[in-house]
């Protein structure tokens, strides 16, 4: 009987949801290929309780307690070689975030690491090196989530400038953002040397993806007159118009027009026309991680998931 191929699974605790995706490593005309399998989303915010309050809830604790419960059974269904759990921008925030991953550990025997602001942007720029088509030129990477967006200067697939901002789609939706970090945003931008200032643009994150579909965006490829005008027609509806008309769902429905600000703030102040979406992100950075540290070398990620 053939051994069937290794598996990897990474979860990711962001400020808007949770994710959990599954990925084969499979081999095909001797290069490495990571397929994904199977993907799970849980609808548990945890910003609203922490940009409010400082503190995740006993409500979105309890939530999220029970959806590490289950990913434990599908971790035990899958029996992946390799699992990486993380969370970013709330869990990091939450003054009760580390006791909530002891919690988790504890009951579901899964560590759920809590990273910063700089390792968050790394592994979303691995799933850059993976993609063939990323790997020359100068971009800007603009990957906005719900409480924080990493900006970085990519140069023929390599990082050489980077921060984190405390700018959000939830973090903004709550009105928790403070003017100077739009302040910090922009002179970082336009503190660039004028060699590293990028005129093309890379957009990360769930919010672009589905920017992207709305537009009918082909190859991956959007410009910022086209975002513009999708934004506009976005933020003329309610939420509820939002989901009816565009089949939106209701947690994307809210925050997709604060994600299109910022996405259109941060090519704007470095006059980026035009970028692509290529739907990697932190997860597809893990995973690309995982098989480098158990194989030592850098597959090529299929997006077909």
């Amino acid at each position: 009987m053939n051994k069937p191929p290794p598996r990897l699974i990474a979860c990711d605790v962001g400020t808007n949801g949770v994710r959990m995706q599954v990925w084969q490593a499979v081999q095909k005309d001797g290069k490495d290929h990571i397929v994904g399998e199977a993907t799970y989303r849980v609808p548990v915010r945890l910003g609203e309780d922490v940009f409010s309050s400082g503190a995740i809830s006993k409500t979105s604790a309890s939530h999220l307690a029970h959806t590490f419960h289950a990913f434990a059974h599908l971790k035990s269904i899958f029996s992946p070689r390799c699992f990486r759990a993380v969370a970013t921008s709330a869990m990091r925030d939450a003054k009760n975030g580390r006791g909530l991953a002891d919690q988790i550990l504890s009951e579901t025997g899964i560590e759920l690491e809590i990273i910063d602001g700089d390792e968050e942007a790394e592994l979303s720029l691995l799933a850059h090196a993976a993609n063939p088509d990323l790997s020359e030129g100068l971009y800007l990477c603009v990957d906005v989530g719900g409480g924080s967006t990493q900006l970085s200067v990519l140069r023929d697939g390599r990082s050489i400038a980077r921060d984190s901002f405390r700018i959000g789609a939830v973090r903004l939706l709550e009105g928790k953002v403070e003017d100077s970090e739009w302040d910090r945003l922009q002179s970082w931008l336009q503190d660039l040397p004028k060699a590293s200032q990028p005129e093309r643009g890379i957009a990360v994150g769930g919010n672009a993806e589905k920017l992207l579909e709305l537009s009918g965006g082909k190859s991956h490829q959007m410009s910022r007159k086209e975002l513009h005008k999708l934004w506009d027609e976005l933020a003329a509806l309610s939420g509820v118009d939002r989901m009816l008309e565009f089949e939106l769902k209701p947690d994307r429905a809210d925050v997709i027009v604060e994600a299109a600000h910022i996405y259109y703030q941060s090519f704007k102040w470095l006059d980026v026309k035009d970028f692509c979406v290529p739907g990697t992100g932190i997860r597809e950075g893990m995973v690309v991680s995982m098989f480098q540290d158990v194989f030592h070398r850098t597959p090529v990620l299929s997006l077909a998931h």
